[in-house]
């Protein structure tokens, strides 16, 4: 059986046993559909009821399927201007592949078109030549994890800092992320130059110090108290203190750019820092060049708690994501709902494995990195011809890493 015939045939028995029941407002909203190896092959969908879409997911059975933020009156019509657009949720995505995680050294790999060379990593460019590079890219717990932590931090300032406490969904994307949905009536209603506000204050754009009262006086830096901290005065009190509470003086001299001896010196002090620090005052006795020392640590610690979303999904008004609780056709993993209590514990490669373990036979067409999956680690393989579980070797051949293997003699 051809690859994607034997992909289409698991996911269409997959949606035949999962009725799809995503998203609300179901009949205010355009979809769009995506064919193997690609996500959108064609837009301008519409289905009245879940019952449509369901029938659809099972006669037709893309690869992929997305639905809009906006609620039209019409959303088949074309142009985009004819759907008459009513409002939007807000959707937040955070992925992986934006994050410089370390991990990447281990699982990621590039090659170079215009020289030839090749390496470990998730490098823009060349280091050999300066060309663009075409990179391989994997996901791990740990990328995951460090998704995860943003998502936290997302739920945290949109509950206390902007009033969002209501309507809020996390799925995960079926590959290397997570979406957040707000879909209370105050998000729907926002303005675009609205939306760029809070996008603009979520991801720290433009972020002044001096603004948020972190100010040099009589050669000593001040801030607000940590009692009085609101919004990015409290997140970055906090992330400042958290810092010095890790007792890391390796740590500190990088965010603070001054030697460890340094701050293995400031640190026997600790417990005065940290009072110091939450009454607003920044102690000039913890080095020479205090003000300096204390400046880059706040510009540190500022860069670190921007958080990495994708600026477009949140503000291209006519932009389609992935509808939660379908599968993704690069993984062959669901878009799973995730309550936020369990997020602290959701595993994006084991939860969300939906198919079984009956042996598959499948051949490699290149070597693959040690990937993590259902729990175990699998490889690294060479390009070779094995037998994985199912849900193992549909992963693969998802991401067209692998081919079935046929008999020679079928």
């Amino acid at each position: 059986m051809e690859k994607e015939a034997f992909l289409r045939e698991r996911f269409r028995q997959y949606y035949a046993a999962h009725p799809v029941q995503e998203p609300p407002a179901i009949e205010k909203r355009e979809f769009g559909v995506g064919v193997f190896g690609q996500k959108i092959s064609q837009r301008h969908l519409f289905f009245p009821t879940f019952k449509e879409l369901n029938g659809f997911l099972q006669a037709q059975t893309p690869f992929f399927i997305s639905y809009s933020a906006a609620y039209y009156q019409s959303p088949s019509a074309r142009p985009m201007a004819s759907k008459h657009w009513e409002g939007a949720d807000l959707i937040f995505e955070f992925d992986a592949d934006d994050l410089k995680t370390e991990c990447k050294q281990k699982h990621d790999s590039w090659h170079c078109p215009e020289c030839k060379k090749s390496g470990k990593g998730n490098p823009s460019a060349c280091s050999n030549c300066g060309s663009g590079v075409k990179v391989e890219e994997w996901v791990c717990p740990d990328c995951l994890n460090a998704v995860k932590k943003q998502v936290f931090e997302l739920v945290d300032l949109l509950e206390t800092d902007l009033g969002f406490s209501k309507a809020i969904s996390i799925n995960f994307s079926g590959s290397k992320g997570f979406h957040v949905h707000v879909r209370s009536a105050k998000a729907q209603a926002l303005s675009p130059h609205a939306r760029i506000e809070v996008l603009d204050f979520l991801t720290g754009q433009g972020l002044d110090l001096k603004r948020l009262g972190f100010v040099e006086k009589n050669k000593s830096l001040y801030g607000p108290s940590f009692v009085h901290a609101k919004g990015w005065q409290k997140r970055i009190l906090h992330g400042l203190l958290d810092l010095i509470e890790q007792n890391d003086a390796s740590a500190l001299a990088v965010a603070g750019n001054v030697s460890i001896r340094t701050t293995k010196k400031a640190l026997e002090k600790k417990e005065s820092i940290v009072k110091s620090i939450q009454k607003g005052v920044f102690p000039s006795w913890v080095c020479s060049k205090s003000r300096a020392f204390w400046s880059s640590t706040l510009d540190f610690v500022s860069d670190e708690l921007k958080l990495d979303i994708d600026r477009q999904t949140s503000l291209d008004k006519f932009k389609i994501v992935r509808v939660p609780e379908t599968l993704h056709g690069k993984t062959g993993l669901n878009a799973a709902n995730v309550s936020f209590t369990a997020l602290s514990d959701f595993d994006g490669l084991s939860d969300t494995v939906v198919f079984g373990k009956k042996p598959v036979k499948i051949e490699l067409l290149a070597p693959t990195p040690r990937f993590f999956l259902k729990g175990q680690w699998w490889g690294p393989f060479k390009a070779e011809t094995l037998e994985l579980p199912e849900f193992a070797a549909i992963f693969l051949l998802c991401r067209n890493a692998a081919q079935l293997s046929i008999p020679k003699n079928a």
